[in-house]
């Protein structure tokens, strides 16, 4: 009984991941078609400790958004060959 409790409690976690992380993707598309129609997302990633929506759009910048959609901003611009964007969860 216990290990069925267990998988049930890791289903409902994978599910609440996947919902959240569907959630960002559909905001990230409306800020991305408010702010830049003709750019497009390559690498996305969120940090939850500040809830902010980090990207790399294709004209080689590094944009952030709250989870709200307000707030945005350009952090660095001019990339020359991003391969991946990741947050560090301790440092921030």
């Amino acid at each position: 009984m216990q290990v069925q409790a267990q998988r049930s409690v890791r289903l409902l976690c994978a599910l609440h991941l996947l919902t959240l992380f569907t959630t960002i993707i559909l905001k990230l598309s409306l800020v991305l078609q408010v702010y830049k129609p003709t750019a497009v997302a390559y690498y996305v990633s969120y940090d939850s400790k500040v809830e902010y929506l980090y990207w790399i759009d294709s004209e080689h910048s590094i944009m952030r958004v709250r989870r709200d959609l307000t707030g945005r901003e350009t952090l660095v611009t001019n990339l020359i060959q991003a391969r991946d964007l990741v947050i560090d969860p301790i440092a921030g």
